[in-house]
């Protein structure tokens, strides 16, 4: 069986940053499919877990409110003020300071991993919490 043929047109940067990788006679293609599976290998290893309560506090604030890319590391501030706009402490029954607290030490590398893994919670809409929590442990953001 054949892999899946997955296509897309690298904007400027993406194209410059794969040049500078791309060793002459080999496709640029090949390139970002290694650079890919390197990102996704760092993603998994670079979630740190949390607690039920706290990891569904995250995903719903960063639903509300997601965060910059560019400025990832500062993933704590739109959970900081989701947690003050929606009152996420009292619904999750979290020490929102702690945790936000928490969420500021982390590298870009930990802030990247865990926009990824909100993603991939919420790409599958449901609105039943059980299925969330299900979903949120599987992918590893909260502790088994």
């Amino acid at each position: 069986m054949n892999p899946k043929l997955i296509q897309f047109r690298a904007a400027s940067t993406l194209e410059k940053n794969l040049q500078g990788r791309t060793p002459t006679g080999k496709p640029a293609g090949e390139i970002a499919r290694r650079d890919l599976v390197r990102y996704y290998s760092l993603l998994r290893q670079s979630l740190p877990a949390f607690q039920m309560a706290e990891a569904m506090l995250i995903v719903e604030a960063l639903q509300r409110n997601p965060p910059d890319m560019e400025q990832v590391q500062r993933l704590w501030i739109s959970v900081e003020q989701a947690v003050k706009a929606d009152q996420l402490e009292q619904r999750w029954r979290v020490n929102a300071a702690a945790l936000v607290e928490r969420l500021r030490t982390l590298t870009p590398a930990e802030c990247m991993a865990i926009c990824d893994a909100v993603e991939c919670v919420l790409c599958q809409p449901t609105p039943i919490v059980q299925e969330l929590q299900a979903r949120v442990k599987q992918i590893g953001l909260a502790k088994p």
